[in-house]
């Protein structure tokens, strides 16, 4: 599971936080993960696809939009 912190200096246990995603493996690895409350995805492939489309989409990111850094 990963959260986003929202809330708080030091971590303590009435600070707010978003559930970025989850994921559940079986004896095949990670299939399933659910992002937040907005989506589900299931993959039935090798994960190291997926990684390496969305490290190709961060270097897009980053060459072409103008973030706040």
């Amino acid at each position: 599971m990963c959260l986003r912190w929202r809330t708080g200096k030091q971590w303590s246990e009435s600070d707010e936080v978003d559930i970025m995603f989850s994921g559940v493996a079986y004896w095949d690895g990670v299939r399933h993960i659910w992002f937040g409350e907005e989506g589900y995805w299931y993959s039935l492939d090798d994960m190291s696809d997926q990684i390496e489309a969305f490290e190709y989409i961060k270097s897009l990111t980053i060459l072409y939009c103008n973030l706040d850094k």
